[in-house]
């Protein structure tokens, strides 16, 4: 099992302070997707990158993969700016960044199980909600042939899901107790 890098206390509680409100933004942000529309979700989603980043950090790098996420999440994140209206497309880039990051979160068994698997495969269901409701060809159609409300129903369900997550690991991070380490023995890397 890996150890978690410790930090004295006046570092680590600028550190969690830092990481908690970062994801209590990108949860706000979500939320406000949910309810005002397509233009929060390029944000939201540049929120996640630093979530992503900030909970490599917190549990001493996720290495190759964990680079290789934040490139997946960061296509899908420069695709929700070009291509607001694809959202299965971008969110489920954004899913496999957030699934690879939940995965290496999940191994070493430091974050709560519960909120690591809504933020791991929250976008990824938004993504099933999406493609199951457009099947069933649930609601009216509109214009273009499409079905609104599998539009809406995808981007309720993933973003509500990774937000969930993301409020179980800020909770988390905010009660975690400092841990004060000797300044003479260098952190483990």
């Amino acid at each position: 099992m890996l150890s978690r890098p410790q930090l004295s206390g006046s570092l680590h509680q600028r550190s969690t302070g830092s990481i908690t409100s970062t994801i209590l933004a990108a949860t706000v942000t979500f939320m406000r997707g949910i309810s005002f529309g397509p233009c929060s979700w390029p944000v939201a989603g540049i929120l996640g990158l630093f979530v992503m980043t900030a909970l490599g950090k917190r549990h001493g790098g996720f290495g190759a993969a964990g680079l290789i996420a934040l490139v997946i999440a960061s296509l899908g994140v420069l695709l929700s700016i070009v291509f607001t209206w694809a959202s299965p497309g971008w969110m489920g880039l954004i899913g496999i960044g957030y699934l690879i990051t939940g995965i290496k979160m999940w191994s070493p068994g430091l974050a709560p199980k519960a909120s690591t698997v809504l933020f791991a495969v929250g976008m990824l269901v938004g993504v099933a909600t999406f493609i199951i409701v457009d099947a069933l060809e649930v609601g009216e159609v509109d214009s273009y042939g499409d079905y609104p409300a599998a539009w809406i129903s995808g981007n309720v369900v993933g973003p509500g899901l990774t937000a969930l997550g993301l409020i179980g690991l800020g909770l988390w991070l905010k009660s975690e107790q400092p841990v004060d380490v000797s300044t003479d023995t260098p952190l483990a890397a």
